[in-house]
């Protein structure tokens, strides 16, 4: 062979290879998405949930209709004729026609393999069932002719090429069916078109009650599921601009881009409240009514103040797991002089730490009314231990996606679903509806304190824009400070303003508000955006520094502080000052490093007012930290679901034994954090 011809020979089939690729876009973009997400922190932990509810038969059976599914629409589109087709050689096409599918759909099952044996126990045991299950799959799609036909014979001895069974014996090379009509004459058409059916109906599921779809599927079996059920939608639109040779996905993705113009769906859910926003107390009111009820002539009651910081569900977990240890163990105390919850202040959140804060809040105010007297941590711990992430996704996948396309906001978003789902989880273990009444009202009938501080981040300029229930006022000393009632104009429930604070970029939406008239400021010019509070400053740290300085500048000498820094990175070092070097990445420096260094500088800079925090406050000072995890086990995810394996490692970080009275692995950090506890607990004694 010559060169000429070799080269010759390699050219025409990169053609035949690129056209396969093209015809099969959409099997391979859902394959190469599902992989993406169990290889991830959240998609380990997922299965790892998989495995401990005894479900691993729900995923593999998802796993055999998104393998079916990627293989038949695959196979489907390479069994038609495209004008394209008659540029590539058919003999290549009838060998990749016939194997390129299958592959796809094996693949499927080594990607699930992988994950599942990376993930460790309880799910790893599975993994050989999972590729014995690939390589049934493998081994029925290469004889399903031979099957079914066998099978048509046995059923219908007379006429058996009439029964459904009967799978034609397609010869020749190359695509065989002029237009998808006589592709869906074949039982494998059949099956699409049911298919198509099915993702409809799981639409319609997806658009009325997501939440009940998130009750019934895991995250990873739903994405599965819409995969499968969303193929033949992508794979239509493929077949029709392959047909026609127009760009229908470019025309698609243009008009998305056209209609984001008009159709924001994310507007933030607002709280028609009987309090106007107005009447909240200011900051400077609060500390003042604090200092009356605790301060004497030589001395202050102390006054404890919390900065926890983001970091997903992790981080909302282990804050409430500090806030509920620390309230049972001073409530147990009979020989306390000061109840935790009184002595706190306040609570400045960032991200997860805002939605583990709110939970808290909600609960330990209302204990002596309900169940959780007594066991405000296990509580706390219950609400936020619940699977989040699956009623997310099917909001995300089903009306949000569609939405994308849509040229008005018709279709409901994914954050009122996400906040719905903390409303009804937090309901189901206490009996209240705490999270769906307002912000504003909260301690009106009461004290105002424990205050919550939600920062978020506001879009337009970067800056931080916070949720409480007390108000800034003209203080100067909060001058920095963006009210985000104020500025966005309507009430919020405590559920919606822990969301802001914690709407992670593309897992929830940018929260918008308009213009509006009147009472309605839900319509109009949108005029800002809020995003999660950590791309501004993660440990909620500058809130906190304003209310020490301005309690300290009212109280002088007398000022009692003690301030608690919860953090929610494994990777932090103890002292909070040491700089770490991090990694040198060279490729695509030139790109890349800008781009880096706006990432790192968010985590910097927070490690940075941190530190301040934790100077200001010398001895009074108390740190809860995340340690890092043996090289085989899976840190804790970011997302919004935690497997009870990782639950449990966040217990251990200060318990010995679990809520639920099970002896916890010792966790390097847990003397250190128990320490910290001791120190905040001992002034209240």
């Amino acid at each position: 062979m010559t060169i000429k011809s070799f080269f010759n020979n390699l050219g025409v089939s990169w053609r035949a290879f690129m056209y396969v690729l093209n015809i099969c876009r959409f099997s391979i973009i859902i394959l190469i998405a599902a992989i993406v997400l169990l290889s991830v922190g959240q998609g380990q932990d997922l299965l790892l949930s998989v495995g401990e509810d005894h479900r691993y038969g729900l995923l593999l059976g998802s796993t055999l209709l998104w393998a079916s599914s990627i293989w038949l629409w695959a196979r489907t589109l390479l069994d038609i004729h495209f004008p394209v087709a008659d540029q590539v050689e058919k003999r290549l096409l009838g060998k990749y026609r016939k194997w390129f599918p299958r592959s796809l759909g094996a693949l499927a099952f080594v990607g699930v393999a992988y994950a599942v044996n990376t993930a460790g126990e309880p799910v790893s045991k599975y993994t050989w069932l999972t590729l014995l299950t690939g390589f049934a799959f493998l081994v029925f799609v290469s004889n399903r002719r031979r099957v079914g036909q066998r099978l048509a014979t046995m059923l219908a001895k007379e006429h058996p090429e009439q029964h459904f069974f009967w799978v034609e014996h397609i010869k020749g090379e190359g695509p065989q069916y002029p237009d998808w009509k006589a592709a869906a004459g074949d039982t494998l058409g059949k099956i699409a078109l049911a298919m198509l059916v099915a993702g409809l109906l799981l639409f319609i599921w997806g658009l009325v009650s997501p939440i009940s779809m998130g009750a019934v599927f895991n995250a990873l079996v739903l994405l599965m599921v819409w995969g499968a059920s969303f193929l033949p939608i992508g794979s239509a639109i493929s077949y029709a601009g392959n047909k026609t040779g127009a760009p229908l996905l470019s025309m698609l993705l243009a008009l998305a881009v056209l209609f984001s113009l008009w159709n924001d769906n994310h507007a933030i859910r607002p709280l028609y409240s009987q309090t106007p926003i107005g009447s909240r107390p200011t900051v400077a009111e609060t500390v003042h009514a604090w200092q009356l009820k605790h301060c004497r002539a030589k001395a202050c009651d102390p006054f404890i103040l919390v900065a926890t910081a983001g970091g997903g569900i992790r981080a909302g977990y282990w804050t409430g797991a500090v806030l509920g240890y620390l309230h049972d163990t001073n409530l147990n105390n009979q020989n306390r002089k000061h109840d935790f919850e009184e002595q706190l202040f306040a609570i400045s959140g960032v991200s997860g730490g805002s939605v583990g804060a709110t939970v808290y809040r909600g609960i330990a105010t209302a204990a002596d009314e309900a169940e959780c007297k007594h066991k405000v941590l296990k509580c706390t711990l219950d609400v936020l231990s619940r699977d989040y992430l699956s009623p997310l996704s099917a909001s995300l996948l089903y009306p949000d996606l569609l939405q994308r396309f849509l040229p008005r906001p018709w279709l409901p978003d994914r954050a009122r679903t996400l906040e719905k789902s903390w409303e009804q989880g937090f309901k189901d273990v206490t009996g209240k509806d705490t999270l769906s009444q307002s912000l504003s009202g909260l301690g009106t009938t009461g004290q105002a304190w424990p205050a919550l501080f939600l920062n978020a981040t506001w879009s337009n300029n970067g800056r931080r824009i916070v949720a409480s229930n007390l108000r800034y006022g003209d203080d100067k000393a909060f001058e920095l400070s963006n009210d985000q009632l104020n500025r966005i104009g309507y009430d919020l429930r405590l559920s919606t303003a822990a969301h802001n604070s914690a709407r992670f970029p593309y897992i929830s939406p940018a929260g918008s508000w308009r213009k509006g008239e009147g009472d309605d400021k839900t319509s109009g010019e949108i005029i800002g955006r809020l995003q999660d509070g950590g791309l501004f400053e993660n440990y909620g740290a500058e809130t906190a520094l304003e209310v020490l300085r301005y309690a300290k500048s009212v109280m002088g000498d007398k000022f009692n502080p003690m301030v608690i820094l919860i953090s929610s990175d494994p990777s932090l070092p103890e002292d909070l000052a040491t700089s770490e070097t991090g990694e040198v990445k060279n490729l695509a420096y030139e790109i890349m490093t800008t781009i880096r260094s706006v990432f790192a500088t968010r985590v910097g800079r927070g490690a940075e007012l941190a530190s301040q925090l934790k100077d200001w406050s010398g001895e009074r000072f108390a740190y809860f930290r995340m340690c890092g995890q043996p090289d085989d086990e899976i840190e804790p995810p970011l997302g919004w679901s935690l497997s009870r394996q990782a639950q449990m490692t966040i217990q251990a970080y200060l318990l010995e034994t679990s809520v639920d009275g099970k002896p916890l692995a010792t966790a390097s950090c847990r003397q250190a954090n128990l320490e910290s506890a001791r120190k905040v607990l001992s002034i209240l004694d």
